[in-house]
């Protein structure tokens, strides 16, 4: 892998600098692994003005990660409807009934806590994407007026 040119070692420290300032954590408890990463990376890089997207592009990721949030609560409200205490009977089935229902909902890790987290990423990224779509067109308007700039006018 060839080493980072410094424009990318400047946009790192930025993006770095950036996560510091938001006290963003890194770290990911629920187990989402590079995802998670990769979320907060879109974040920092959105949030130091490191990574722009068109409008049209960017609505039609806004689009489908609302989908995505749709989806999770769905999910999430699967998850409760069985955390609600099942009726098995009692002994073994009484157990298995338990499980279930800590599973869904209360225990560390449950789906409840996992769907609840991955909305919030989802929600992030979302937001990432309008930061992003900002720096676009920031961008875009400085670029026409330097292009105005250069013709004279």
């Amino acid at each position: 892998m060839p080493d980072p040119t410094p424009e990318q070692l400047e946009a790192e420290t930025e993006m770095q600098e950036w996560l510091e300032q938001h006290e963003q954590v890194t770290k990911d408890p629920l187990g989402f692994g590079q995802i998670g990463d990769t979320v907060q990376n879109l974040i920092a890089a959105a949030g130091a003005g490191q990574f722009a997207v068109a409008p049209d592009i960017g609505d039609a990721i806004i689009k489908n990660l609302t989908d995505v949030q749709q989806q999770a609560v769905a999910i999430r409200q699967r998850a409760q409807r069985a955390a609600t205490h099942p009726q098995l009977g009692g002994g073994y089935a009484e157990l298995v009934s338990r499980y279930v229902q800590g599973i869904a909902e209360g225990q560390a890790g449950s789906a409840e806590e996992v769907m609840v987290a991955f909305g919030q990423q989802v929600q992030q990224l979302k937001d990432a994407v309008a930061t992003s779509m900002e720096s676009y067109s920031a961008t875009d308007a400085s670029s026409a007026g330097n292009l105005t700039n250069a013709g004279g006018q």
